[in-house]
This record gives C-alpha cells, structure tokens and sequence, in this order.
C-alpha cells in the first residue's frame, strides 16, 4: 500500500514539508492534505504509481505561495510537476535534474528567479519531453546550444524568460520538436534552420529582435497550426510555400517589414482562423478570401489596393476585420451587412469612392464598431446605419465617418450623419461624384 514502508514515510514528511513552506492552509484546493488518508489516493493533486510512489505533482493555479522545494529531488518517481501560475520565488532546483524519470516541467507564470538553463538540467536531456518556464524572471542570458541535446524535447516554452542573443543552430538537432515559444524575449539574428523539425506544430516567436526573412522551407510543414513572428524586424517577403500550410489555423505576421503581396494561396487555407499582416509594407490585391472558418482578418497599415473582396463578408465566422490605411478603391461591398457575426469593421484611411450602403436592422446584429472615415465616399450615412446605431446603443457604440466639411473647400460633409447617428465626424477626402 502506498503508506506501508518507509518510503512512503519519506515521501509523506516531504509533501508535508512543501505545504506548510508554501502556504497550504490557503491553497485553492488542498482537501485531504495531512489527513492519515493515504497521499496517493486522497491528496488533492498527489497521484501515484503502480507501487505506491509519487509520479505527478498538479498544483497549477492553486495560490502555491512560496519557493519549489529542493527535496522534490527525493521523490524518487516523480515525473510530472505541474506548478503553473501560481506565487513561486527563487530559483528551480537543480535536484530536480537528478529525478531519473522527469517528464514533465511546467512552472509557467510565476515569479521564479535564477538561471533557466543550469548545466545540471542536461542530465534530464533523455527524458524530458515538456519543459514549460515562460513568463518569469530568470536571470538574464542566452539560448545555450547543449538545447540540441534534447532530442526527447516536444515542447519548449520559454516565451518571457529574458533570453537575449541568437536561437542556436542546435535547435535543429531537437527532432521530437512540436511547440516551440519564445515570444516576448530579445533574441536577435536570423530565424534558424528548422527542417529537421518535421513535427512542428506550434511556432511562437513573436515580440523579439529577429531579422532576416522567413524561410521558405517551413512551407513544407504541413502540420503547422500555429505560427507567428509578429513584431520582429523581418523583411523580404511573405514565402509562397506557406499556402501549402493546409493545417493552419493562425497566423500572425504583423509589425515587421514584410513587402511583396499576399501569397494568394492563403485564400484556400481550409482550417484559417487569424490572419494578422498589420504594420508592414505589404502591396498588391487582397485575395478573395474564402476559408469559412476565418474569424480575425486584419492587414491595416500596408499599402494594399484594388477593392475590398465581397467574399470576406460571406464567411459565416468573420468577427474581426481590419484594412485602415492602405489604398483600397472601389465600393464598399454591397453584401456587407451578411456578416452576422462580424464585431469591429475599420475601412478608415482608404480611399474608398460610393456611396456607404444600405442595411436592414436585422444585418449587422453582432457589431460594435465601424470606421468608414477618412476615403472619398459620398452621400448621407444611410438611415439603416443610423437605426443600427439607435436600436444597439448600448453596444453598437463607434461609428466613424467623414461628416465634417471635407477638404477642398466645401461647407458641406461628404457623409451627412443624422444627430446623434455618428460618434466621430471627419474632414475626409474630395468625395468622388
């Protein structure tokens, strides 16, 4: 039985010692902790292996308020410790390194300190799998290159650690690689060779320093759901491969110095949920975007042209949708309020011509936000719009348009708005006839 020798002794004194060093009388959850219940069956986040020894310690979001204690190094068995986002200090450690059969580390959101990568972790290089340490504040330093050691490694999430200087080539030794984060850091130099990591399906670096451009080989990657490079400084273009990502879900590219157009393939991409090109210098047409699982489309701040595709308002999931200041011409879709699910609709900073269409109130019925100023359009904000505004005012609360004067002299607004209709008013440009 799991309390019927000496190591089960052993391992009890240790658990006690973390509760009480750790806050346990005020944990979230610590039923049947110090009872004479035995540990492996009834302490709250205590589970155990076929001989009665501790494997997993799960106490994430649990108010753990304290430091991770070094005899965890004792627990002979223990494989999976799970203590994210909770009150941990100091540093992890290196006595968990000598646990035989650790697994997995996750110590997520906390407020630990210390180094990320002490060498005696390379001892655990043939059995850990998942080690997740983002968002904490370790001591400052780099990505060391003995990270290609783990070659057991399928996630690596490091994203906010203060890591500073270039990801090692050695990454691409880590063949067991499917999540990789670290985002929010300060790394620099160019994105590394990654095609050996042909079990990718998450990667997550943005927020960092990067530069160079985007490999075109991660094109081949068919699994990948998850990939975003935003706020970096990468330049080049958007690769034509990455239509080939038939899993992908999001994709965030935003903030960097992207040029070139976009890859029409991404048009096709079945299982798109977020598309984010925001903040670059991207030209050329939006393509006619028809992925029915598209959600989040924003690319506000290129120089993209041509007219707005009337698909992106057929897509039955669209909610976000983002094309401020670029050059688009052309009308505003007439079938643009068949978005039932659409929230935020920016068009401002274009230069947009037309009159703004007509709704029913029976359209639009999820919206809280339009911006239509700033473009050339003319004629009245159609009553539709306004009795939109009126009959949603508690959650209908933007709407922008080009009311004021425009430019050129005129004493009258290019899009008159009934009182009380428009939140904002604009100057706008000369409305084309």
């Amino acid at each position: 039985a799991c309390d019927d020798n000496g190591l089960a002794f052993k391992e009890r004194i240790i658990l006690a010692t973390y509760y009480y060093n750790n806050g346990g009388d005020n944990w979230v959850n610590n039923s049947g902790w110090l009872t004479a219940a035995a540990h492996c069956s009834n302490w709250f986040g205590i589970k155990c292996d076929s001989n009665g020894m501790v494997e997993t310690i799960q106490h994430n979001e649990n108010n753990v308020d304290g430091t991770i204690p070094s005899e965890f190094g004792a627990l002979d068995s223990l494989s999976v410790i799970k203590l994210y986002d909770n009150k941990l200090t100091g540093s992890i450690p290196v006595e968990l390194y000598s646990l035989a059969s650790l697994s997995f580390l996750d110590l997520e959101t906390n407020t630990l300190t210390g180094e990320l990568f002490p060498p005696e972790m390379f001892a655990r290089s043939n059995t850990l799998e998942r080690f997740r340490a983002s968002i904490n504040t370790f001591t400052p330093g780099t990505i060391p290159t003995e990270i290609g050691n783990f070659l057991k490694l399928e996630q690596i999430w490091i994203a906010s650690t203060n890591r500073t200087g270039t990801i090692p080539d050695e990454i691409n030794l880590m063949v067991s690689l499917e999540n990789i984060a670290f985002s929010d850091n300060s790394l620099t130099g160019k994105i590394p060779d990654l095609s050996a990591l042909t079990l990718l399906r998450k990667v997550v670096m943005f927020n960092n320093k990067l530069t160079g451009t985007l490999p075109a080989e991660l094109g081949n990657f068919t699994g990948l759901t998850d990939f975003s490079f935003a706020e970096n400084e990468l330049t080049g273009t958007i690769p034509d491969s990455f239509s080939n990502l038939s899993d992908l879900e999001e994709l965030f590219l935003h903030s960097n110095e992207f040029r070139g157009s976009i890859p029409t393939g991404f048009a096709a991409l079945s299982n798109l949920k977020a598309f984010d090109v925001e903040n670059n210098d991207l030209t050329g047409k939006i393509p006619g975007f028809n992925n029915t699982k598209l959600s989040f489309f924003k690319a506000s701040n290129n120089d993209l042209s041509g007219t707005i595709p009337a698909t992106l308002f057929e897509l039955e999931n669209i909610r976000n949708l983002y094309l401020s200041n670029n050059t688009l011409s052309g009308t505003i879709p007439l079938n643009y309020g068949n978005a039932t699910e659409l929230i935020d609709l920016y068009l401002d900073g274009n230069s947009l011509t037309g009159t703004i269409p007509n709704i029913t109130q029976v359209e639009l019925p999820s919206i809280t936000e339009i911006l239509l100023n700033s473009n050339s359009l003319s004629g009245d904000v159609p009553d539709g719009l306004c009795g939109l505004r009126s009959a949603l005012a508690e959650q209908f609360t933007v709407l922008h348009a080009d009311c004021f004067p425009g430019e050129g002299g005129s004493d009258l607004p290019n899009n008159p708005c009934a009182e009380g209709c428009c939140t904002s008013c604009y100057s706008g440009k000369i409305a084309s006839d």
